[in-house]
């Protein structure tokens, strides 16, 4: 039964969660993941002509398999996540800080090889337009709106003194274009693949959590 192999794999990761929690209090906790994925079970269609590939693991499987056709079964699952999201913060939020990571934007198709693709089809005006607009690979900020807006409502629901949210759309959609969210500069990619970021995303990302966040809880603890 996936549900009850969800469940066994939710207590397993629990077990890890309470030997924390219990071992001191004030530890700083960080939540990052693909909710929007695990949400939904489906994989990122920028609707834009990019659809990301089947990833795997146990949630995409279920979804994948002939369950999917059973809406009770998908709702069910989708209950049943919700439930552990919000048991695991409670239990953390009692005695310890964390810090909530508000979904990255998906892009739905591989950027570094998207990129090197564009290069070679045609160096002279690949390098034109990288000059003149810097933003060659670009997603729907719309788009990403609506895929997390069941995530959003999830996390916006939690409210506790020692939680602190991060945005990570706030730093690549509807900032250095509007209404669209980038995937590299004029120097380097922010993402590795379809959704993971790069080394140079990532720094990005940890820096910005690190000065507005992560100094705050330090304070505060």
């Amino acid at each position: 039964n996936i549900i009850e192999n969800l469940n066994i794999e939710y207590l397993n990761n629990n077990k890890k969660i309470n030997q924390l929690i219990n071992n001191e209090d004030n530890n700083i906790f960080l939540f990052i993941g693909r909710y929007p994925l695990y949400l939904s079970g489906e994989y990122f269609n920028n609707r834009e002509g990019a659809l990301e590939e089947y990833g795997g693991g146990i949630l995409a499987d279920f979804y994948k398999s002939s369950q999917i056709d059973d809406i009770n079964n998908k709702l069910k699952l989708k209950e049943t996540l919700k439930s552990q999201i919000n048991t695991s913060f409670e239990k953390i939020l009692k005695n310890n800080y964390l810090i909530l990571v508000y979904p990255v934007p998906e892009v739905g198709f591989h950027v570094p090889k998207e990129i090197f693709k564009k290069y070679t089809y045609n160096k002279n005006d690949f390098l034109k337009k990288l000059n003149k607009d810097k933003y060659i690979l670009t997603t729907s900020y719309d788009v990403y709106l609506e895929r997390n807006k069941e995530v959003f409502e999830l996390f916006d629901g939690i409210q506790n003194k020692n939680l602190y949210r991060f945005y990570p759309h706030k730093l690549f959609c509807n900032d250095k274009l509007k209404n669209r969210c980038i995937t590299q500069d004029h120097d380097a990619v922010y993402y590795k693949d379809y959704n993971h970021l790069s080394y140079y995303g990532a720094s990005i990302f940890v820096d910005n959590i690190f000065q507005d966040i992560l100094l705050e809880v330090l304070e505060n603890r």
